[in-house]
């Protein structure tokens, strides 16, 4: 009856019980062996399971982390923040996230800030292109002008020098 209770124990079956540990002699040590066996087997399975419950729990928040980062950045959510901290362990996976993310956003910025004041030039140097442009029309106006004064005055001094001539 011991041998069965022990190859139950040793299956995982902690809910069976022990007789004869109330046995004298060798049987009821050997009872009350299998009893404590059964009982520190029972508290190391349960702690062992306590333990990767934990464990899970841990990855379980980290894979929602980084989940959940990954999908801010994706939608280009450069705000997000973790604050609260994960187990030590895996802590420096929210930190070295929120880290990358706030220099990301910090270069975004700069970019932002020099496309602005590229925009800006570009701007500037549009109505100076405009401007030089309309200088440069009203002084060819000009000049035609002044050829055509040049011109006639040419004309008008031909004239007169032949006038002279026959004068």
């Amino acid at each position: 009856r011991l041998t069965a209770v022990m190859n139950e124990v040793i299956g995982g079956q902690f809910e069976v019980w022990v007789p004869h540990i109330k046995a004298r002699g060798e049987i009821g040590m050997m009872a009350r062996s299998i009893y404590r066996f059964k009982q520190i087997t029972r508290a190391a399975t349960e702690r062992r399971e306590q333990e990767e419950a934990t464990l899970h729990d841990k990855h379980r928040q980290v894979v929602e982390l980084v989940t959940e980062g990954l999908n801010a950045l994706a939608h280009a959510r450069l705000t997000l923040r973790f604050d609260a901290p994960l187990a030590p362990e895996y802590d420096s996976i929210r930190t070295d996230f929120n880290t990358a993310t706030a220099r990301l956003r910090e270069v975004m910025l700069t970019l932002a800030g020099t496309v602005s004041e590229l925009r800006d030039q570009a701007s500037d140097m549009r109505v100076s292109a405009s401007d030089l442009a309309d200088r440069t029309t009203r002084q060819v106006e000009m000049i035609a002008r002044t050829s055509d004064t040049v011109s006639g005055l040419t004309e008008t001094l031909r004239q007169t020098s032949g006038s002279l001539r026959d004068a």
